[in-house]
């Protein structure tokens, strides 16, 4: 049976690039950024207070790496036939691979959910998660009307898949949604190579919007899983990036020399931009010592952990909004009903049998039911 689900590609050149992503990627170095880069217009640029990242794959959906392959997709289907592999095919030479996509189908998830990873799977064709599409639609409507959100995943490269992701989202918003921007094309698929392109986006807004004398708060909540990497062992800029902090202070960093570490100047009246990262990443042992790694998508502690970064409540943690850097968030919540409500966005699992164990590889294969 076929349980790999490819999430990403990873050779950058096997990429279609469409025309407007080619141009972006060879003008981003020589010539001064403008919206139209990015597919950007320029009002929104002008206008826009809060800024939404998204990566696709480990935040829309849920991925793993496995073993020097190609990453791996939680499916439905995949989850199907896993168990049954896994349940008749003890000495199968992927069994790493069939026992880390059940692990993950069983893995419990916290933060307020009574299910496991099986909850957030893709369903048939489906390269994302219906669950997943909806919580980012919950923060699209919580970053108010000035927002712009921004694609930062190599799903950019593929005008279809993006079409199809946006109709999607669409359904989930009751209303027409097409992405405002793309960031240019990695110049690296790495970690980062990702911090740096959306980077390059941010420090060439803000100097764009700083020419022009705009002035006024600037947030920016990024949603990423860094390619199913942990935070550390990698740098930027030549700065090292150990921490969720540390890639926030990277990006605000990148502002024009004219600013400090947080401002862009802008004639007399500085241009705060707040940084929110939201690092979509786990990993754990499985009891036969294999290790997974996993971009979770956005779990409820991740969604939870972004929308209180744009100004919501939670019903669950108990943790008041936060906004970004430890500031008072631009939208402070005025009523209860800007709290979260995890049990309102509960709903069953498309592919969740029973609970069941941890798959050990050194126990006697049983069959799964």
């Amino acid at each position: 049976p076929h349980i790999l689900v490819i999430a990403e590609r990873g050779n950058s050149q096997a990429i279609e690039r469409s025309g407007a992503a080619s141009a972006a990627f060879l003008l981003a170095g020589i010539m001064p950024w403008t919206p139209m880069q990015c597919g950007l217009d320029a009002n929104m640029a002008s206008t826009a207070d809060t800024m939404i990242f998204v990566d696709v794959d480990g935040v829309l959906n849920v991925g793993a790496r496995d073993d020097g392959g190609a990453p791996l997709m939680l499916n439905c289907d995949g989850i199907e036939d896993a168990t049954k592999l896994w349940g008749k095919h003890e000495k199968h030479p992927m069994r790493d691979t069939i026992e880390r996509l059940v692990s993950i189908s069983r893995r419990p998830l916290d933060h307020g959910e009574d299910a496991t990873f099986s909850k957030l799977a893709s369903v048939g064709s489906s390269e994302v998660s219906d669950v997943l599409i909806g919580r980012l639609a919950e923060l699209i409507r919580a970053a108010g009307e000035r927002r712009m959100v921004v694609l930062s995943s190599r799903w950019k490269s593929h005008r279809k898949r993006v079409q199809r992701l946006e109709e999607v989202i669409s359904l989930h918003l009751k209303a027409p949604f097409t992405f405002d921007a793309k960031t240019a094309t990695d110049r690296l698929m790495t970690p980062e190579g990702r911090l740096e392109s959306i980077g390059d986006f941010l420090a060439g807004l803000c100097e764009w919007r700083g020419k022009k004398g705009l002035r006024g708060k600037l947030r920016a909540l990024v949603l990423e899983d860094f390619h199913i990497n942990p935070m550390g062992g990698w740098s930027c800029g030549g700065a090292l990036i150990p921490s969720v902090d540390a890639a926030e202070r990277y990006l605000r960093q990148r502002l024009p020399p004219a600013a400090d570490a947080e401002t862009c100047s802008s004639g007399s009246e500085p241009m705060m931009l707040e940084v929110k990262l939201v690092h979509t990443y786990t990993e754990w042992k499985t009891p036969g010592g294999l290790r997974v790694q996993v971009g979770t998508g956005l779990t409820m502690k991740y969604f939870c952990e972004a929308a209180r970064a744009l100004g919501k409540g939670c019903d669950f943690c108990g943790q008041a909004n936060s906004g970004m850097n430890g500031q008072q968030s631009l939208h402070s919540p005025t009523e209860s009903g800007n709290a979260v409500k995890t049990s309102a966005i509960k709903r069953p699992s498309p592919c969740e049998g029973p609970d069941q164990a941890e798959p050990n590889r050194n126990a006697k294969a049983r069959k799964v039911a």
